[in-house]
């Protein structure tokens, strides 16, 4: 069972029965992004010489996501987008890179966030590591 909760900073949705392996009560789903390669595995490029991007890499994992901030802007249409700044503290073996992007394994949660920064090891030991995101679609 799941449940929604935003008390002390914690972001939803928190597992009822006590969260998954190792205590992380978020289930996340890890957006890696890669680049398009030919037959002979050579990274294809555009006209432009950029990268082509290649079929994104979907990595479940289980991990805690706590609210740092959040703040309401208007855009031009004044239609609100709220911009948040978060920290998840995922498992040590997580391949995250700064390029890549984390959203909710839960049907119909359309909340996807940027790595905004390299991940590094949480008190400069191997626990967990923090990894900091930027809210960019809600």
């Amino acid at each position: 069972m799941v449940a929604s909760a935003t008390q002390g900073g914690i972001l939803a949705p928190v597992a009822l029965n006590g969260g998954g392996p190792n205590g992380y009560p978020h289930a996340l789903v890890l957006i890696h992004k890669t680049q398009a390669r030919d037959g002979h595995n050579v990274p294809m490029v555009d006209d432009y010489n950029q990268p082509i991007a290649g079929t994104p890499v979907e990595t479940k994992f289980r991990g805690y996501l706590v609210e740092l901030s959040a703040a309401k802007i208007h855009q031009a249409n004044e239609a609100g987008r709220t911009i948040g700044t978060d920290m998840l503290k995922a498992p040590p073996s997580l391949p995250v890179t700064a390029d890549d992007q984390i959203r909710w394994d839960i049907t119909g949660d359309l909340r996807r966030y940027e790595v905004n920064g390299n991940p590094r090891p949480a008190g400069g030991r191997e626990h967990h590591i923090e990894i900091p995101l930027q809210l960019v679609d809600q």
